[in-house]
């Protein structure tokens, strides 16, 4: 037999690992939750409490000693299940020889992770006593202590490569990914339950309060779900999507189906008889739904477009790459064209070559270029290109009734909340810098727009902490750039004596935004942090206050928001 080739090369012993972070995190519920990308190996392992794990798109129910790997890239979300678990998150790399006797390259942190399980169990008090080992000696001032946690580090890293038990034995995630990867198949609770080595009526529970549905509802929904996929774009009887999905009476699966979406399948597969591509990024599809139009292929991330994946992924059969990258240009346009439209509706910014290369796939609208107001000039032109002029003037209609509505509310004393919105990227804070979402928020909504806030078309343009202690300054939304140099740059500052001595900071006055809705000028991104904006600060005036502080743990834990 050929030996196992090792996890390093001969020369691991000139290699050395880099502990970017190492922060235990008390997870809170929350309204607002965002999912984080992990630009580094990540390893995530619970210590305390109950809580879910979202990697991408796959939903685990953490175990205790159970190391829970990201790769660089991947996003990942943490939900509390019950009170505030304790979770510790360490994100590290490795630097290999680049060939000088004293030099030092970073290695290819995602062909290690391809050497690791997605899940490694350790034995009883492994993962999470090392863990709290690395965390609470992370940042000691004893360059010895530091030490200590970064080889510590490395050695969990080399444990979890080593573990013979992968992908965790938890039996009610093993049901979960039984009944998503093979939804056609006849299983019952009393199988599942069993195969989880519990009893049906506790197993029942217990899937019910980890995935928010009984067994029953959570196959009936990846069915229907599998079988929209397939009637969009598969072109095969309706009696052969009903078996493929594991049912074998077609007409049982309709009743099922119009139970659960409130009309037929064949009612559906009409609805989405036109063929229409939103192209590059979330604002596309922000401007499709208004019009009730749902498009067969579109951009979606588990981060970017998070909101758009939960409610319609099953409904797009299509899923195409994010973002207006240069180096992703050829697998977007390539799934583009798979998906033969007849109307592709890209963002602004698209460059002349990437425009005419869609134009000789399809007709293509342009959405207008960001200002005040713009986003209605989009709806009307796009809705006249689909001649459905009167039903964006009635989402337009409806959208303006409720602006007026939350505007009452959020004045309700006679004085609207005064917010300053500043954007964190790198090192330094500045405005959001939004002339078209910032203008909705001051002139339709009516919230006070504070003097030291940045002109909107100078998102470069600098906000000095000073301003969060205005006068005239009630609350402050932060969006914080998800890179790894803006991250540290926020745990640095989180921790200094000038943050903690803000007023702001002492009375919970900040509150965290997420890219998603605040980076997305659309019709329902507007609608969106509308509806944020009404929860957060119209129950009470000048401000509901959302207690963001700090909470103090073995090695001062942060919630995540």
């Amino acid at each position: 037999m050929p030996p196992m080739s090792p996890l390093l090369p001969p020369d691991a012993g000139r290699w050395t690992l880099h502990l970017h972070s190492a922060e235990l995190l008390r997870v809170k519920a929350s309204t607002h939750m965002t999912q984080l990308m992990s630009f580094h190996l990540t390893l995530i392992v619970l210590l305390e409490g109950r809580c879910l794990l979202t990697r991408e798109t796959k939903t685990t129910l953490m175990a205790e000693e159970s190391v829970y790997v990201c790769s660089p890239g991947c996003t990942y979300e943490l939900t509390a299940k019950g009170d505030s678990p304790l979770v510790a998150v360490i994100q590290l790399s490795l630097y290999a020889p680049n060939g000088d006797e004293r030099g030092l390259t970073a290695a290819d942190s995602t062909s290690l992770y391809q050497r690791l399980a997605e899940t490694a169990v350790l034995p009883p008090g492994a993962a999470s006593g090392r863990c709290r080992a690395i965390c609470a000696h992370f940042r000691s001032p004893d360059l010895f202590l530091a030490l200590r946690a970064q080889a510590d580090a490395l050695e969990l890293l080399l444990e979890v490569a080593a573990s013979p038990y992968k992908n965790g034995p938890d039996g009610l995630e093993q049901a979960r990914r039984q009944l998503e990867e093979h939804p056609e198949e006849p299983l019952s609770t009393e199988k599942l339950a069993e195969a989880a080595g519990l009893s049906p009526r506790h197993f029942t529970e217990l899937f019910k309060q980890s995935y928010g549905k009984s067994p029953l509802e959570y196959i009936t929904r990846v069915r229907l779900e599998k079988a929209k996929k397939l009637m969009l774009s598969s072109g095969r009887r309706l009696k052969d999507i009903a078996h493929e999905v594991g049912y074998e009476d077609e007409f049982y699966f309709s009743r099922v189906f119009k139970k659960e979406y409130g009309f037929s399948p064949s009612h559906y597969i009409s609805r989405r008889k036109r063929i229409i591509a939103a192209y590059g990024l979330a604002d596309t599809l922000g401007y499709l739904l208004p019009l009730d139009l749902l498009p067969h292929t579109a951009p979606m991330h588990p981060k970017w477009t998070g909101y758009y994946l939960t409610r319609y992924g099953a409904d797009i059969p299509y899923h195409q790459e994010y973002g207006l990258a240069e180096h992703n240009r050829e697998l977007r346009l390539s799934q583009l064209a798979e998906s033969k439209p007849e109307l592709i509706v890209c963002p602004p910014g698209i460059s002349r070559e990437e425009f005419e290369r869609m134009s000789a796939i399809a007709s293509v609208f342009t959405l207008p270029s960001e200002s005040p107001g713009s986003w209605r000039t989009g709806l009307h032109q796009l809705a006249m290109r689909m001649g459905m002029e009167k039903e964006a003037e009635a989402w337009m209609t409806r959208f303006d009734r409720e602006t007026a509505i939350v505007r009452r509310k959020l004045t309700s004393s006679g004085k609207a909340p005064s917010i300053l919105f500043v954007r964190m990227a790198g090192c330094g804070l500045y405005g959001l810098g939004t002339p078209g979402i910032l203008d909705f928020v001051y002139r339709e909504l009516g919230i006070a727009r504070p003097e030291s806030a940045p002109p909107d078309a100078h998102p470069d343009m600098p906000v000095n902490l000073q301003a969060f202690d205005a006068e005239d300054v009630d609350q402050i939304c932060l969006l914080i750039r998800q890179d790894s140099i803006t991250l540290e740059y926020w745990r640095k500052l989180t921790r200094s004596a000038r943050w903690h001595s803000l007023s702001a900071v002492k009375e919970g006055r900040v509150h965290l935004l997420s890219s998603s809705p605040w980076r997305e000028y659309s019709p329902i991104g507007l609608e969106r942090i509308r509806e944020q904006l009404e929860a957060d600060f119209a129950e009470n005036n000048p401000c509901r206050i959302r207690d963001l502080s700090m909470e103090k743990d073995r090695n001062q834990s942060y919630p995540i928001n």
